[in-house]
């Protein structure tokens, strides 16, 4: 599965997106491929980042849920329809570590707590929210000419280790509009 939500040269369905069994299945494997990563680097220990846009925050939730978690310093969700897991605490990593970006207009925000758990944005999930100035389900890393996205510098600064700019979590008022507290 590519980022922009193709599979085997074909776009996904809603129901395709919707169904947690990819994320499942695959879980093991990339707990195996973490664990290789850091059999790989040695000593001293590198900074381990996952990025993981839309299925692929259910699917990087699902693997840091179980077994050992992913060992993973940091994990950043773009546009999360949910991680499969109630709240932060559930991905063997410190909910400080976990950070949540949402676009105001990316209708993945409507999609937690539908099949793949809880709207990660919402006040409850723990985590921190990511300031995000881009726009849509595919905008988390446009930039433009004349000035850097704020969105893809946040993402910068963790990968890199240091604070991004964050905002309130939201409370989500009878399932229908996120509003920011």
């Amino acid at each position: 599965m590519s980022l922009r939500g193709e599979t085997y040269g074909r776009r996904q369905g809603q129901y395709e997106a919707a169904n947690p069994r990819r994320g499942i299945d695959g879980a093991e494997d990339m707990r195996r491929f973490s664990d290789g990563l850091r059999v790989a680097h040695g000593e001293p220990r590198s900074h381990v980042t996952y990025v993981a846009h839309s299925y692929g925050s259910y699917a990087v939730g699902v693997a840091a849920r179980g077994g050992d978690g992913l060992h993973a310093d940091d994990i950043v969700t773009l546009g999360s329809p949910g991680m499969g897991v109630d709240n932060a605490k559930q991905l063997h990593i410190d909910p400080n570590h976990v950070w949540i970006s949402e676009a105001e207009d990316d209708m993945t925000r409507f999609a937690g707590g539908l099949t793949l758990g809880p709207g990660p944005h919402n006040i409850g999930f723990g985590g921190n929210n990511l300031y995000t100035d881009t726009s849509g389900h595919g905008g988390y890393w446009d930039t433009t000419a004349d000035s850097d996205s704020d969105s893809v510098k946040n993402q910068g600064k963790i990968i890199a280790g240091k604070p991004p700019e964050v905002v309130p979590k939201e409370i989500n008022i009878g399932g229908i509009i996120p509003v920011r507290h």
